[in-house]
């Protein structure tokens, strides 16, 4: 089940005026069943440009299919640069407590428009098909765009449809606990195998994937487990061979409790196996308490999170470690910080986290990363990102040294001090301003290298 919400709209007390008609025949209108689109004209030839709305989508989440919706609405004049549009859509995403996803579309009037601007939510369910999916993000489009080609007056050329209360779908009714039989509980199970055969190397991999969670405005709770089995075997050709075989597991249970718009508190427990890390068995225990700058309702377009958790982790090896221990109990604290902010010139995030054992003064691990996404000049943008990490607790790392073959596998961990990324790219797009035709045809066709 999929709901839709407008949440705000920002405009002239005079155009408002003008637009009273049109929206009173908005409010008959239906956005819940496929056949004729929202503010879809009734002729099939694409409009010209003076003549129709100039709209620039800015996708920044899953499931955009900018293709489809360029194709369905057609009543408008899609352009590919943000500075050749009278509206300006901002479209982000964030997964929405019943294992769906909840989008956010923010409508921004360029130029003679500049002062209109409109928020609308649309969430999908995790039960819905990529295609219900598209076609509930494309309706939400068109019954938006419908008030800008009012307001830049290409009224006249706009059709809005109405659909009888009977034939409307539940798709906009919030679901009420007394109708969830599964009281919010959603559940997952995912499994997975992959086989590989060759003449000298066999690899096998299965995987089992388990999630149940419950997400009200008050709680949310989200239990996970997983299995990962992995062997692969090497034949050599002097007769000898190599075989690297894992099986990590690890379970893991969230619990936070919303006390305001900006505070929660909660803790994470989780257990779990893993070769690379030298865990034969490992047990953590973390209340945490964090606090966004921000509402989190707009947690889609501008977050300021501090996280901080102090907790216990009690650790069981597969090989005696570099300080000679073959289980320890540690204690540890942890402070995250993450801004992230979603704009129409584009995405910036930057984020620092520390983790300190206090049992051990000198032994800690600092993270500090960035990227940012941002448009230059019409058609030029910049694409920067950076990590780096001061590494000092690695009190794992087995005593006994690594083989030649484990470290090519990266089966075992390295020593390591310090990590560090840095990418830069640079795009250029030029030529027609218009992006309105889709031509799907030969879609598999690749190159052979």
């Amino acid at each position: 089940m999929t709901a839709f919400h407008p949440v705000s709209s920002i405009c002239r007390p005079a155009t408002l005026r003008r637009l009273l008609p049109a929206l009173a025949v908005l409010a008959g209108a239906a956005v819940g069943r496929p056949g004729p689109l929202i503010g879809q004209e009734p002729a099939a030839e694409q409009p010209t440009t003076a003549d129709a709305l100039r709209v620039f989508l800015d996708c920044q989440t899953f499931n955009c299919r900018a293709d489809r919706f360029r194709q369905e609405i057609t009543w408008v004049v899609w352009v590919r640069e943000p500075q050749d549009a009278q509206v300006h859509i901002l479209m982000t995403g964030q997964s929405a407590g019943s294992g769906g996803f909840q989008y956010s579309l923010d409508f921004q009037g360029r130029g003679a428009l500049a002062e209109a601007r409109d928020r609308f939510r649309f969430t999908s369910s995790a039960t819905d098909v990529e295609e219900e999916v598209v076609a509930g993000l494309r309706r939400v489009l068109s019954l938006g765009l419908v008030r800008y080609a009012a307001l830049a007056g290409l009224g006249g050329t706009v059709e809005v449809t109405g659909v009888p209360a009977a034939d409307r779908t539940g798709g906009e009714r919030e679901v009420a606990p007394e109708d969830d039989p599964w009281n919010f509980w959603v559940f997952s199970i995912r499994a997975d195998a992959e086989i590989e055969r060759e003449d000298r190397e066999t690899q096998d991999e299965f995987g089992l994937d388990v999630t149940a969670n419950r997400t009200t405005d008050l709680w949310k709770l989200d239990v996970r487990g997983s299995l990962d089995i992995f062997r692969r075997e090497v034949n050599f050709e002097d007769g000898g061979g190599f075989v690297d075989e894992r099986n990590d597991w690890e379970t893991s249970l969230l619990l936070v409790r919303s006390l305001s718009p900006h505070w929660s508190v909660g803790f994470l427990t989780a257990a779990g196996s893993s070769t690379r890390f030298n865990r034969d068995f490992a047990v953590e225990f973390a209340p945490a308490v964090e606090w966004n700058f921000f509402p989190w309702q707009e947690s889609t377009r501008r977050r300021f999170v501090v996280l901080y958790t102090l907790g216990v982790d009690y650790l069981d090896y597969e090989e005696v470690t570099v300080f000679q221990k073959m289980e320890e109990t540690l204690l540890a604290q942890r402070l995250d910080v993450q801004v992230r902010v979603q704009e129409p010139w584009g995405s910036a995030r930057v984020g620092a986290e520390g983790r300190h054992l206090l049992q051990h003064s000198d032994q800690f691990r600092v993270e500090l990363s960035g990227r940012l996404d941002y448009r230059l000049v019409r058609g030029l943008s910049l694409s920067l990102g950076a990590n780096y990490e001061v590494i000092r607790d690695q009190r794992f790392l087995s005593g006994a040294g690594l083989s030649p073959e484990e470290i090519l596998t990266s089966r075992r961990a390295l020593a390591t001090g310090s990590r560090t990324s840095f990418e830069v790219g640079l795009s250029y797009r030029f030529g027609s301003i218009f992006n309105n035709i889709v031509n799907a045809r030969f879609p598999g066709l690749n190159t052979s290298f």
